[in-house]
């Protein structure tokens, strides 16, 4: 019988060899796949026990504390205290070792025990930590994006009338942005676009409610009656940010408007 290619290939001492290389040049994939599988399985189980917490507060201090926010204990969340509202900052955690990156205001002349997302919400959809050096930067990143956008709001909310001018151009839809905007069109001393919004947001209120919306659709009409009555309006709304700020254990102001 005549022999095979790979017979006559692998005849001889140069055969051999030239064989042998053949071999090796294919097994060198797989085993290069198999070291980075490896290095893999020990990134995962290193960032399985590590605790980038640490690493979270260190980035928004540096990012956030350099602003002048406060951590609110030892969580992920941050905030800016702007005397009548809170801008929040949020990493938020998710299934697995990463974050998600929340960053909105809160209008405090509506008591509450919690931090509400009035306006804006989420900037940054979750994020996965790999290896310790990866996060480090993936976490400054975040950081920094979250101080772009407290700026930002700063910046846009340096008022209840500059709150006004927003929804003067982005009309509300949702009972509780027509609640708001209601508030604060008549803190800018515009009472008649006050009682439109009110009315608006009481006009939601209809059979099978629930028991929140009729609640609140009932002080929509008790603001928009005050409204009549500038001073009496400013005067329920500072007492009301007042309870607010109480409530969530921040710090008094006498006026939470100047």
């Amino acid at each position: 019988m005549r022999d095979s290619y790979l017979t006559r290939a692998c005849s001889g001492r140069g055969g051999q060899r030239r064989c042998s290389q053949s071999r090796l040049s294919r097994r060198r994939p797989a085993a290069e796949a198999l070291v980075v599988r490896q290095r893999i399985r020990q990134a995962s189980s290193f960032m399985s026990i590590i605790d980038l917490g640490p690493t979270i507060r260190e980035a928004a201090r540096r990012h956030l504390g350099s602003l002048g926010l406060k951590q609110k204990g030892r969580s992920r969340f941050w905030y800016d205290d702007q005397r009548w509202y809170l801008i929040g900052v949020e990493f938020q955690p998710g299934r697995g070792k990463g974050t998600y990156l929340n960053v909105g205001c809160c209008w405090l002349w509506r008591p509450k025990p919690h931090f509400s997302y009035d306006l804006g919400s989420r900037e940054r959809s979750f994020e996965t930590f790999t290896t310790p050096a990866a996060s480090e930067r993936l976490i400054d990143d975040i950081a920094n994006q979250a101080a772009e956008r407290v700026t930002h709001y700063r910046s846009l909310i340096a008022s209840p009338a500059s709150l006004a001018d927003y929804f003067r151009a982005y009309p509300p839809q949702v009972f509780w942005a027509k609640y708001h905007a209601g508030v604060a069109a008549a803190l800018a001393g515009r009472a008649k676009e006050a009682r439109e919004y009110f009315a608006q947001a009481a006009s939601e209120d209809g059979h099978g409610s629930p028991d929140w919306l009729r609640t609140a659709a009932e002080d929509a009409r008790q603001l928009l009656d005050l409204t009549r009555t500038p001073a009496a309006f400013c005067a329920h709304v500072v007492m009301q940010i007042r309870a607010s700020r109480s409530i969530m254990k921040l710090p008094s102001v006498t006026d939470p408007l100047s």
